[in-house]
């Protein structure tokens, strides 16, 4: 018997990724779809083949019964249903950022683990196919030592949005940088601008970890185009990763280097699949298929991500930036 799972929001993300990475799988159904927008529901559920339609995700979990439920739109309006839904002991999925705020995420990985919920938050980046390959390839080498990652947007308008920079976008930085660099985070160092805008849009952040790593992130959406660039380096061998791209290995001093394709290493030019979506999505059904939660980015260990994020922003309250 297939996997059912239910879907709360039908936005640009939503459909730019999870639905075709839950639908490429032949082992899940989608049994519903929930959205407040009819335009939305009707074009994504004709799109999918989804007979049942709903404006009310409670009156859809209680009807579809589903096995699980991706819960994907902006953290200022997903938390209370986020919560409802683990109240039910309904395995999650969401994106990210894990609430609006520290306290947020504390609260509803609080209630995930009473309830032994299996849960999953959207850090694709963890399952990027050219990246990890090349984390596996300098930690032949030994330990990461150092990472770098940097991510630019080119969007000068004020961020009126609920969420800010450093906990939307940042957060990926952060996420990443903790995954590659592994450990515990023992120190935040961070300083921060405004560019043109009223709000902060310019993050510089470097993190230190228990194992003697070190991870230094940049990030600016004051810069002149769209890009997700790391740089990690083990003993002796150095990766320069863009990972929608291209990557570069230089090991033991030669110049020449490998280089590696996104697509090819995944085996797909779908974004969804080498953009690390549907293996995040994977790892998710699998999950709640075995009962037991293998997940790369349970509540729990995003909490940790976010505890950087807010120490980063108080960071320039107390900075006076």
């Amino acid at each position: 018997m297939n996997t059912r799972i239910c879907f709360i929001g039908a936005g640009k993300m939503a459909n730019m990724v999870h639905y075709p990475s839950a639908a490429s799988f032949n082992d899940v159904d989608i049994a519903g779809v929930c959205d407040l927008d009819e335009n939305r529901l009707k074009e994504t559920a004709d799109q999918y083949n989804i007979r049942n339609r709903y404006s009310d995700y409670r009156k859809m979990i209680d009807t579809e019964k589903p096995d699980g439920v991706y819960a994907i739109g902006p953290s200022n309006y997903m938390y209370d249903i986020i919560r409802w839904c683990i109240e039910q002991k309904l395995p999650v999925f969401c994106e990210k950022p894990l609430g609006l705020n520290y306290h947020q995420a504390q609260m509803l990985t609080e209630l995930a683990e009473k309830n032994k919920v299996i849960t999953q938050v959207g850090h694709q980046r963890r399952s990027s196919p050219i990246l990890g390959k090349m984390a596996e390839r300098c930690r032949t080498h030994g330990p990461v030592s150092h990472a770098v990652c940097e991510f630019y947007k080119f969007d000068m308008n004020p961020m009126y949005g609920a969420c800010d920079h450093i906990h939307d976008d940042c957060s990926h930085s952060v996420d990443t940088i903790r995954w590659i660099c592994g450990g515990d985070v023992t120190g935040v160092e961070s300083t921060c601008k405004r560019i043109g805008t009223p709000d902060i849009n310019w993050v510089q952040s470097v993190l230190h970890f228990d194992n003697g790593s070190t991870g230094i992130i940049i990030n600016s959406w004051a810069s002149g185009r769209r890009v997700f660039r790391l740089e990690l380096h083990s003993p002796g061998i150095y990766a320069d990763v863009e990972i929608e791209n291209k990557a570069y290995l230089y090991e033991n001093g030669n110049y020449e280097g490998e280089v590696f394709d996104a697509k090819e290493v995944s085996g797909s030019d779908e974004f969804f699949i080498y953009g690390g979506f549907q293996k995040k999505s994977r790892e998710f059904i699998d999950s709640v298929q075995s009962g037991t939660e293998s997940t790369s980015s349970p509540f729990r260990d995003v909490l940790k991500t976010m505890k950087v994020i807010e120490t980063i922003t108080a960071q320039t309250l107390t900075q006076g930036i």
